[in-house]
């Protein structure tokens, strides 16, 4: 579909002043000439002006010529949501984000649905498909978006894609020189100002560097509370006091499962 438009300087009204202005200015011109000349000699005597004075306002009115393609039936638009476990995080009135993640993505898809196709995925560690999906849940989902953007490389599938959006809220892994997709990578994040979050944070851990076998050692570690500036100081109170009431465990994943290194019933916060 072709479409041409004006980009003109003034309003209508003195563009329509300036368009007859210039008009009988050439009609004066036409009368002079004719007075002299043939009709034929006064056209050719005023045909470069008229020329002239076309090209100003065609130039004055910026015209644009625009062409819209519909994209091939073949071509789309790949989604990744990321459903890693720090999407879970509500720190909207809205809900979490992953919730606002979805709703981005039926934005756009219904903002795209006369242009191309769009195809939904999901991503942590690596890409899947919800539908498809049939991996056990997963306490602690990280992130790798480096592994993403590998996957979209590598996948054939994905090579006549228009381009991928990201909407994630940050990786858990360094981005290092990974292979890049040979399309357009958008990322749209999703999240919110720290100052707003009512927050735990694992700030230190010291532990020794060398222990002996089947013996006892020590872990240090410092846990910040971050109370969110905005609401009652009742609302930060109730915060702070369930962050004292939080456990505290140090685990590591073995062949049956989780095995517990360490427990802390409760936090001191000051």
């Amino acid at each position: 579909m072709n479409t041409l438009y004006w980009r003109a300087h003034l309003n209508p009204v003195l563009a329509a002043v300036l368009i007859l202005v210039l008009a009988a200015w050439l009609v004066i011109l036409f009368r002079r000439q004719r007075a002299v000349h043939s009709t034929g000699r006064v056209i050719l005597l005023l045909a470069p002006k008229g020329l002239i004075v076309l090209l100003l306002v065609v130039a004055y009115f910026d015209p644009v010529w625009t062409v819209f393609k519909p994209p091939d039936e073949n071509k789309k638009i790949v989604v990744l949501v990321d459903t890693s476990s720090s999407m879970d995080v509500e720190d909207a009135p809205e809900g979490s984000r992953v919730k606002r993640a979805r709703n981005m993505l039926a934005e756009l898809k219904g903002r795209m649905r006369s242009w191309a196709d769009i195809e939904t995925l999901e991503f942590d560690l690596k890409v899947h498909d919800p539908e498809k999906d049939t991996r056990p849940g997963q306490r602690v989902r990280p992130t790798d978006l480096g592994q993403c953007l590998v996957t979209l490389a590598d996948n054939p599938n994905f090579s006549d894609c228009l381009g991928a959006v990201l909407l994630t809220d940050g990786g858990d892994e360094i981005i290092k020189s990974v292979r890049r997709p040979g399309m357009p990578v958008y990322i749209a994040g999703v999240g919110s100002e720290p100052e707003q979050w009512n927050d735990l944070a694992l700030t230190d851990i010291e532990t020794p560097t060398v222990i002996e076998e089947q013996s006892d050692y020590e872990v240090t570690a410092d846990i910040v509370a971050c109370a969110a500036d905005e609401g009652s100081g009742d609302n930060n109170n109730n915060f702070l006091k369930k962050a004292a009431r939080a456990k505290v465990r140090l685990e590591q994943r073995g062949k049956d499962g989780w095995l517990i290194l360490f427990y802390c019933p409760c936090l001191t916060v000051s």
